[in-house]
């Protein structure tokens, strides 16, 4: 009989005859995983190490003015905590602040303050560096001391100065140096966080065993699993960008704003460096960009938006930078300045509203003036042009009664606008921004944000061009829940034919009589008849296929590209983004319940001739919203065709939601 250890021996053989291929494979896939996150931590997330390697290190400290105690340190007070430094002229990649380490451990606000080649004076006390970020620093955690600066040319004066109510005086600290070397710090948290990203991706990949098995062929038993993993990903995700990160220093639209104008930045993003969010940002480009391209996700604007998120967030691009302007006081300074380097002169108000002259020190990034065609609300209606020229109204004008579905389904916009603002997150003008989601209008969301919300740009087109994908998923069980089968199986009669004088009379009088109720719709609404005039005239084919096609296709690449350029971390991870994708939902869901239970009671109205299918049409998702209400019939009834039926409500609803933009820009831009 055998023995136990020859039991396991035989087992153990049987077992490695039968798996030794397969685990040699996950072995060296393991490995190989095991390199790149080495790989990462070492060569990604130290790359401070090696750059700061070559700096000219200058310490300051016979430079400091401030008492010391018995060991030597220097004592800042809360009378005396302000470092002053002048006459530096040499350029400044960072600031080591060495707080000595045997105090009580306290995080200290501290402002970085200084002139260099784009300022030339530190202006007044009121207005000095406005809008600059303040520095957090620990007294025992050592990378927190280094402070990172991205400065215009030479520093010639420096001011360092302790802020905040909640500082504990006296500090001990043991000096200052400039361009000081980073430390190599291998974490072994962030090692093993990452290793286990890669991992689970690496585990749950489409042609995994795992994948295939496990939630192809088992879904339901695999959901407890799918959590678990997702629940297990997250909770690295989160280790991996927030474990050790101040998170501060993070550039906004209003950083440096005002006479500084983005030139000196403290803190600005770095690989390896303290904002975190960046990396964040990184990867939700890169699923959005795997969305575009392997799921199909509304790809003509999500893969631009998705890459120009990458590019605003990738180091050191300054592809969104803004340009930088060399400041002056003096007028005869600075027309000196301007006529040396053949450059304009302008006056500007600073933030304190004084008068100061500025010349053009360096030309801003590609993207930002390609984003002046967003801000000043350009690329949107000249995508409605287009729109309007690849529309057909031959749906509505046969039958007017869907102009009330297409009105019925912009509920959405107004009840999401009513839940944003009752949350007491957003403002009026931002929950108009948000509720505008609901009208499944991508170019529209994108004009009425940039007047309303500007900061809020980013998720809003997400999330908008998301939904947009996403209405095969939301709207057909709210269409099934709201309806009977025996409604669902109602066939509409087919509808009548349109004249060519209908078609072109349309345009025109939505035009003038849109324009004249609602003036501020009249560019959207303005722009779409045009688009679409131009298609039914017959006279300019020729113009008509130029803005359906290249000038349609040209204005999404510039829209998409400066639209993710605008998503920074610091307005994309908040609480307010998981709000906005919540309240797009609701919006969607809302939309497409109004319409359905509008076009029920018509059909009650009109003996039984109208299926309530063709209401969810009516939000502006051509021609998605339509193919919806036909794939949603045919399972009920296959010889049953809405198409065209459902048609008349979904161009509506373009008009539609061009109104309701309207209404709110009427409301809350002024």
């Amino acid at each position: 009989m055998p023995t136990v250890r020859e039991n396991i021996a035989y087992t153990f053989e049987h077992f490695m005859l039968v798996y030794r291929g397969t685990l040699l494979k996950v072995a060296r896939a393991v490995a190989v995983i095991a390199l790149v996150a080495l790989a990462l931590e070492v060569f990604v997330f130290n790359i401070n190490f090696f750059a700061s390697s070559g700096y000219r290190t200058i310490n300051l400290d016979d430079r400091i003015q401030l008492q010391r105690n018995d060991e030597g340190a220097f004592l800042l007070t809360d009378v005396d905590h302000t470092l002053e430094f002048s006459s530096l002229n040499t350029e400044v990649r960072n600031i080591r602040i060495d707080f000595a380490t045997d105090q009580p451990a306290q995080n200290i606000a501290v402002k970085i303050q200084f002139t260099d080649s784009a300022h030339q004076t530190y202006f007044d006390t009121t207005e000095y560096t406005v809008g600059i970020p303040d520095a957090s620093v620990s007294t025992v955690v050592d990378p927190s001391k280094f402070i990172n600066l991205q400065t215009a040319g030479y520093v010639e004066n420096l001011r360092i100065e302790v802020v905040g109510e909640d500082v504990s005086y006296p500090i001990l600290l043991n000096g200052i140096s400039l361009n000081a070397h980073r430390p190599f710090a291998f974490n072994p948290l962030r090692f093993v966080a990452v290793f286990g990203l890669l991992l689970l991706g690496y585990a749950f990949r489409p042609k995994s065993a795992i994948y295939r098995i496990r939630i192809v062929e088992n879904p339901r038993k695999s959901k407890a699993g799918i959590i678990f993993a997702v629940a297990i990903e997250l909770a690295l995700t989160t280790t991996f960008l927030f474990y050790g990160s101040n998170l501060v220093g993070v550039a906004t639209s209003s950083y440096n704003y005002g006479a500084w104008n983005g030139t000196s930045l403290v803190n600005t993003f770095e690989v390896g460096g303290d904002n975190a969010q960046q990396y964040a940002m990184l990867a939700v480009a890169c699923l959005l960009l795997y969305l575009a391209i392997v799921k199909g996700f509304e790809p003509l604007l999500l893969l631009p938006i998705a890459f120009g998120m990458l590019l605003s967030n990738l180091p050191m691009g300054g592809l969104m930078s803004d340009p930088v302007y060399k400041v002056f006081t003096s007028a005869e300074k600075a027309a000196q300045y301007g006529a040396y380097y053949g450059k304009s002169v302008e006056v500007v108000l600073n933030s304190s509203g004084k008068e100061v002259y500025q010349v053009l020190y360096q030309n801003g990034g590609l993207l930002h003036y390609l984003y002046k065609g967003v801000k000043l609300g350009i690329y949107p209606p000249l995508i409605f042009m287009g729109v309007g020229a690849m529309t057909d109204f031959g749906p509505l004008l046969a039958n007017p009664k869907s102009l009330l579905l297409g009105a019925a389904a912009q509920l959405g916009i107004f009840l999401a606008f009513l839940i944003a603002k009752l949350t007491g997150l957003f403002s009026a003008s931002e929950a108009a921004s948000i509720g505008i989601i609901g009208g499944a209008d991508g170019p529209t969301a994108i004009f009425v944000t940039t007047r309303l919300a500007p900061h809020l740009l980013g998720p809003i087109a997400v999330a908008a061009y998301s939904y947009m994908a996403l209405v095969p998923v939301i709207q057909p069980p709210i269409m099934k829940a709201l309806t009977t089968k025996k409604e669902r199986t109602i066939r509409m009669s087919q509808l009548r034919p349109v004249s060519h004088t209908e078609l072109v009379v349309f345009p025109i009088m939505v035009t003038i009589i849109v324009s004249l109720l609602l003036p501020d719709a009249a560019t959207l609404i303005g722009m779409l008849m045009l688009g679409n005039l131009m298609r039914v005239s017959g006279v300019v084919e020729r113009i008509s296929k130029t803005a359906q096609n290249e000038l349609c296709n040209i204005v999404t690449i510039f829209l998409g590209l400066t639209v993710g350029a605008t998503t920074k971390g610091e307005t994309f991870l908040t609480v307010k983004t998981l709000a906005i994708v919540v309240m797009g939902v609701v919006a969607f869901g809302g939309g497409t319940a109004g319409g359905v239970l509008l076009a029920k009671l018509m059909n009650k109205l009109f003996h039984g001739t109208i299926n309530p299918l063709i209401g969810s049409a009516g939000v502006s998702a051509v021609p998605m919203a339509a193919r919806v209400s036909q794939v949603v019939g045919q399972k009920e009834d296959p010889g049953n065709f809405l198409l065209m039926h459902a048609m008349g409500p979904n161009v509506a609803g373009v008009i539609g939601s061009a109104v309701a933009a309207g209404v709110f820009i009427a409301l809350f831009s002024h």
